[in-house]
Formats: C-alpha cells, structure tokens, sequence
C-alpha cells in the first residue's frame, strides 16, 4: 500500500499526521490543566465549606437578631441622630461585602467570624429593655420639661416676650431643638452682656481712678484754701485784738479711698431699694429727682468727710479783756452775737478775694485780682442789737483794706446812728414823704413793706447821700 502511494500522497499523510500530533498534545495539555485545576479545587473545597459555615452562621446569627429587633416600637428604631456609618461593625460588614471569597477565603472567614464575635456580644434583650426604662424616663423627664416651661412664664423671669411666647409653645420633647435656639440665644446675649459688663467694669475703674484723682486735687485745694481761711481770719486788724482761730483735719489719700467705698456702698443701696420699688410699683419720684437726691448725698457726703474736727474759736478783746482764746456759747449777749458775726462775715468776704487771688500764680496777677474782685454783702438791720462802738469798731477791724473789693452795703434802721466814713465811705438816709395824709409827711423811715388794704397804693420816699461834712449837722 505503501509503495503504491505516490510522492505527493506521502507529503499530505506527512502534514495529516503532524496536524494530528500537535491536536493530542494540546489535548493531553487541557487535560494536565484540568487536572490542576481539579486538585487545587479538591484542595480548596475544605477552607471553602468552613468558609461558607461561616458565612451561614453569621447569616442566621444576624438574621436572629434582626428578628428581636423588628419586635422593638418603631419610635425605638427611627429618627436617631446617631451616625452609625463609622461604627466598627458596619466597618467590618464593609470589608466583608468588598472581600474576594475565591481569591482568599480565608480572608473572609476571619471577617465573618469577627463579625459573629460582635454580634454575639450584643445583647438585644438587654439593650430592649434599657430603651424601654429610657423611654419612660424620657416621658416623664418630657412632662417635667414641659411643667418647668409652663413654671417659667408664669413667674418673673426677665425673659422677653417672644421668648415666653416660645415656652408657651412647648407641648413634649419633639420641641427641644425651639428650646435649644433659645438657650443658644439667651447665650449670645449673655455673652454680649458679659462683654458689655467687662466695660462697664474697666469704665468703673478708669472712673474711680479719674474721681480719685479729682477727689486728690479737691482736697488738695481744700487743705490751701483751709490755710488760706486760717491766715485770714487769723490776722489781727487795727488796734483791737480780735481773729478767729480755725482748726481741722483733712482727709488723706486713705481716707479717699474709704470715701470713695463708703459713696458707692450707699449708692449701691439706694439703687436696690429703687429697684424694689420698682417691682413693687411703689416708685413716686422721677429720674431727675431721684439723680439730684444722689448728687445732694454725694455732696453732704464729702462736705462732711473732706474736714473732721473743725474747731473754731475767737479772740476779741473787746468781749473778754484777757486776749485768751474762747469758744462761741450761750453766755454772749445779742450784741456780742451780732459783733462776732459781722466780724466772720467781713473776714469771710476777705478769704473770698484772697482765695481767688492765690490761684494765680505770680504776686503780680495775684494782687490784679484782688484789684479787680468784687464782692458785695447786703446786711438788713445793720447794727441794730449792736450799738457798742468798741464793739463795732473791733467787729469791722480791717474792713478799710478791701475797699474797692468788698462792699458792704447796710440798712440801718436806727435813727439815732451816727456813721463812721472810714467803715462806710458812702451815707445815705430816706424819709417817709408820706402817703398823701396830713400830718404825716415826714414821720418815720423808708419801708420797703409791701402795702396793706387800708393803706394808700402809692407811697412816695425822700432819698439822699449825706456827704461826710454834713453828718453831723
């Protein structure tokens, strides 16, 4: 058979048989592989199935608890406000969905049993019944809430109206968050107030220090005028011997201080008791009033602190001859009483011009302000329980060095008075011209009275200066 075949037959069974060669070679490669394949299977089968027991168990095990949880309120399950996307278990849940169970099933195997680890700790019978003690104690908590509301606007609060408004609303708990917005507000404004008290409290001290600071040159200026006061009522004048003597104590920087502490712990009562009457609706005066009554107080207050101890004493020869120091008592007659304070009166116009001057600083300003100063005293019944001429004279002792200064201006209703026109310069006496009635032209003094019914509307006065050269004519 062989030899029959030709040469081109032989190339063709040639290839024919090669073709077929090459075709069980690949088969018997499928078949190495399959075999592979299939050992690798057969090894792979038991992680597998212990993969998938538990894959099962979890399954069960979360569908179990799945099953006590479904059981739960609805109002137990919904509407929380806990994120549970970072929680560890739905992290493992994650990588458990995103594992390879061909590639690593061992992989999966620990996620899975990790997974019924956790899930057999949890305790839904238990955490079921703390949410159920928790739902009742939020009932009640939520009544009490909503009592404490009702309490708080129906009693004085300082709340706004819209914020009792806002409590007037609240019905349950589902209204916490109106509650919350207005707790965050009360906040901010209590922030606001905090902030605003902070000033109030650096205004306070920059207050305290600049009164403290005015109250220093107060006294300082105090304590000089008090030498000013010693110095001039203190010079003897003329030929009597008559000054006073003025002592005291001033306060100190010390004292400042406890002044200051003392004004404003009063100030602080007054405004608690006006507050008070304020609730009570029992306030009678206003803002304006009630402001003078605090500056009033304040002034009595440092009047009374500035100086402690004052004594005054006097000397005058022409009321007791020793030339010794005396206190004022009742043991003055009225003439002496009236000496003495026509004697304080013009050494107070003195102290007048001589403290002004001394603000000034240099003797020259100072002496054009004693030039220029004016001070005028108008005294009605001048001498009239004061006839004593030593007396007078001691009393007025001085009064020739403020001419120009001071001016004294006297009605004297004596008519037997004879002036002195070195103490009075300037004379001048006023007769009745009468009221129309005859007989009465002339009779008795000027008077300033105002007229009675049974008096004429019309009263005429004769006026005139008397020089000196006719005084006693």
């Amino acid at each position: 058979y062989l030899d029959s075949i030709n040469g081109d037959q032989v190339d063709k069974l040639s290839q024919r048989l090669g073709e077929i060669s090459r075709q069980i070679k690949e088969v018997k490669g499928k078949r190495d592989a399959s075999r592979s394949e299939r050992d690798r299977l057969s090894e792979s089968v038991p992680h597998s199935r212990s993969t998938m027991e538990s894959i099962d168990k979890l399954a069960l095990l979360a569908l179990k608890r799945y099953r006590k949880v479904a059981k739960l309120s609805a109002d137990a399950t919904n509407n929380s406000d806990l994120n549970i996307a970072h929680d560890p278990l739905i992290e493992q849940c994650e990588r458990l969905l995103n594992a390879d169970a061909e590639d690593r099933p061992e992989t999966v195997k620990i996620i899975a049993d990790a997974l019924s680890g956790e899930l057999e700790e949890i305790d839904i019978d238990r955490k079921a019944s703390d949410l159920g003690r928790l739902k009742d104690d939020l009932l009640r908590k939520g009544k009490a809430f909503v009592d404490l509301a009702k309490v708080v606007t129906n009693s004085p609060s300082g709340l706004k109206p819209v914020e009792v408004q806002t409590l007037t609303e609240i019905n349950g708990v589902a209204d916490i968050p109106k509650v919350r917005n207005l707790y965050e507000g009360i906040l901010q404004q209590l922030s606001r107030s905090k902030e605003l008290l902070l000033q109030y409290e650096s205004s306070e001290r920059e207050s305290r220090q600049l009164v403290s600071s005015r109250l220093a040159h107060l006294i300082e200026y105090a304590a000089l005028d008090l030498e000013i006061l010693r110095s001039v009522v203190g010079s003897n004048r003329g030929k009597y011997t008559s000054y006073f003597n003025v002592e005291a104590e001033v306060l100190d920087r010390t004292g400042i201080q406890r002044l200051m502490e003392g004004i404003v712990a009063e100030v602080d009562i007054l405004e608690r008791q006006r507050r008070e009457r304020d609730k009570q609706g029992t306030r009678s005066e206003d803002n304006e009033e009630y402001h003078d009554s605090l500056r009033s107080l304040i002034r009595i207050k440092l009047y009374q602190t500035i100086f402690s101890q004052p004594t005054i004493t006097y000397v005058n020869t022409s009321i007791r001859g020793a030339g010794d120091e005396h206190e004022f008592n009742e043991n003055l007659s009225e003439g002496q009483k009236a000496a003495l304070s026509l004697m304080w009166a013009i050494r107070l116009a003195e102290f007048a011009i001589e403290r002004e001057a001394k603000r000034l600083s240099s003797r020259r300003s100072q002496q054009k302000a004693r030039e220029m100063s004016v001070n005028i005293m108008l005294i009605d019944g001048l001498f009239s329980n004061l006839s004593n001429r030593e007396l007078i004279d001691s009393s007025m002792a001085g009064i020739e060095s403020t001419r120009g200064s001071f001016q004294l201006i006297g009605l004297i209703h004596n008519p037997h008075y004879q002036n002195d026109f070195n103490k009075f310069p300037v004379f001048i006496i006023g007769k009745n011209e009468g009221n129309g009635m005859s007989g009465d032209s002339g009779k008795g003094w000027v008077s300033f009275d105002e007229s009675t019914s049974d008096e004429a509307a019309l009263r005429t006065a004769q006026i005139r200066r008397i020089p000196s050269s006719q005084a006693t004519s």
